[in-house]
């Protein structure tokens, strides 16, 4: 996940970005709630958009399951978390 930002004369970067999650549950489905993502930004009333990003092929490869809704987390419709999902290599590795 990245968050996508341009800097005007003055302004500072975000300082962290933040990922609550309670955990994913086995055999999540569509809509399932995954996480809660937030930023530290020093700027007072600052706005973010978060978006997944293509990796290097192995640290992208669940991107296809989930869904960035304004700063939810959620399993993408159609999609099953498990344990084991496609080619047989656990969910997150």
């Amino acid at each position: 996940m990245a968050s996508a930002q341009s800097i005007e004369s003055g302004q500072q970067a975000p300082t962290d970005l933040i990922l609550v999650s309670p955990g994913i549950a086995e055999n999540s489905t569509t809509g399932m709630l995954i996480g809660l993502l937030s930023a530290t930004d020093p700027n007072l009333c600052s706005s973010f958009l978060y978006a997944l990003v293509a990796g290097s092929g192995g640290n992208d490869a669940d991107n296809g399951l989930v869904e960035i809704i304004e700063n939810k987390v959620k399993v993408k419709a159609g999609a099953l978390i498990s344990r084991w999902n496609g080619d047989q290599q656990p969910f997150g590795h």
